[in-house]
C-alpha cells in the first residue's frame, strides 16, 4: 500500500523455486506496479462495446421454510464510440418482482 492506496500484481510463475528466485523478497515485486502504463487515446476505444449480465434470488421465509417469490434482472448495455468522436449508449432491462418491468434507454453525445 502506498499513499493509502492498495494495488495488485498477479504474477505467474512455472513453480514455486522460480517463483522465490525472481522475487526474494516482496520489494523486489514493486517495480511491477509501473509496468503497462500507457496513454489510451480516443483511437483506441473507436467501435462497439456491449456488455449482458444477469442475476435472480429466490426468497424463503425464515420461519416456515415455504417459497416466498423471486426477484430476477436482465440487463444489456452497448456503447458505440465513432471515429468522428459520435458516442450513443443504449441500456435495455428486464427486471421482474411481483410483475414485469421493463426500460429502455438511448443517449448520444459528441466527443471533443
Amino acid at each position: 500500500m502506498e499513499n493509502g492506496i492498495a494495488s495488485c500484481v498477479e504474477i505467474q510463475s512455472s513453480s514455486k523455486n522460480n517463483y522465490w528466485a525472481s522475487f526474494p523478497t516482496i520489494e523486489s515485486i514493486d517495480p511491477l506496479r509501473s509496468y503497462n502504463k500507457f496513454a489510451v487515446t480516443q483511437g483506441d476505444l473507436v467501435g462497439e462495446w456491449q456488455e449482458n449480465i444477469g442475476s435472480y434470488a429466490n426468497y424463503y421465509n425464515v420461519y416456515t421454510g415455504g417459497y416466498a417469490g423471486m426477484n430476477a434482472v436482465s440487463i444489456n448495455s452497448k456503447m458505440v464510440l465513432g471515429e468522428n468522436g459520435q458516442f450513443t449508449i443504449e441500456h435495455k432491462a428486464h427486471l421482474v418482482w411481483q410483475e414485469a418491468k421493463f426500460f429502455d434507454e438511448k443517449h448520444a453525445a459528441h466527443i471533443k
